[in-house]
């Protein structure tokens, strides 16, 4: 039987072993996969989530400068992740200017998983870059359901 990747979205055959299987054998897929369990893992188990945390501590202190090698030997990534981080602390000054109804708004990615269905009103409309970064600028739009199909 064939199925959908769930991360690629492509038709695939699941392997006869795995008749659950929900990602397609593709590299990048079979990453994405493996991602979602130890997001799922790390949120749901403590034993992982502490050992994750222990793992990570041992790490750091047996590469103590590791971060400033990094950045002496990737001088391009320095400069713009510097760059980028400017324009994220920008954007973050205007955010706090602004009024408490709009930074609730702020990507938001869970609003319409509830269920519930679109209402009408007024609704505060942000924009996005192209890096998919929520923009400070936002647009007021009125919305007035015409059907719900």
């Amino acid at each position: 039987m064939q199925k959908i990747c769930k991360s690629c979205n492509s038709i695939f055959l699941p392997h006869p072993k795995v008749p659950d299987q929900l990602f397609c054998s593709k590299i990048k897929c079979q990453k994405e996969r493996r991602r979602r369990w130890q997001k799922q893992k790390y949120a749901t188990d403590k034993n992982y989530k502490e050992n994750q945390a222990a793992a990570q501590e041992a790490w750091q202190k047996r590469n103590p400068d590791y971060s400033k090698q990094y950045r002496e030997n990737n001088p391009k990534y320095t400069k713009k992740n510097r760059k980028s981080q400017k324009q994220r602390n920008e954007k973050q000054k205007r955010l706090s200017n602004m009024p408490a109804f709009v930074k609730s708004k702020i990507a938001n990615m869970d609003e319409l998983i509830t269920g519930t269905p679109l209402t009408p009103g007024y609704y505060i409309l942000i924009p996005t870059d192209n890096q998919h970064i929520a923009n400070m600028d936002y647009i007021l739009a009125k919305i007035d359901i015409i059907s719900m199909i």
